[in-house]
C-alpha cells in the first residue's frame, strides 16, 4: 500500500483557498474580539504583516499558529457569569 505522506511531504495548499481560510479566521476573531488587532499581532509574530505575503509552502503552518493564538486568547478570557 502507498505510504501516507508526512506533513512535510504534503503539497502546499492552493494559495487562493488558503487566503480564503485566513479571511474567515480574521472574521471570526473580529466577531469575538471586536477588532482585528489579535489577528495582526498573531500574524506579525509569524513574521508577516498580511496573509498574502506568506509563501504557499508556509501557509498551513502560519494559519495553525494564528488559529492557536486565537484559541489561547479565548481560553485566557474569564468566563461570563450565567
Amino acid at each position: 500500500p502507498p505510504a501516507i505522506p508526512s506533513a512535510a511531504e504534503k503539497p502546499a495548499p492552493d494559495k487562493f483557498q488558503a487566503l480564503k481560510h485566513f479571511k474567515e479566521l480574521k472574521e471570526q476573531i473580529i466577531a469575538v474580539t471586536g477588532s482585528d488587532d489579535l489577528y495582526y499581532r498573531a500574524l506579525g509574530a509569524q513574521g508577516y504583516e498580511k496573509s498574502n505575503q506568506i509563501p504557499a509552502a508556509k501557509m498551513r503552518d502560519v494559519f495553525r499558529a494564528v488559529a492557536k493564538h486565537f484559541t489561547n486568547w479565548k481560553a485566557a478570557q474569564p468566563l461570563e457569569a450565567a
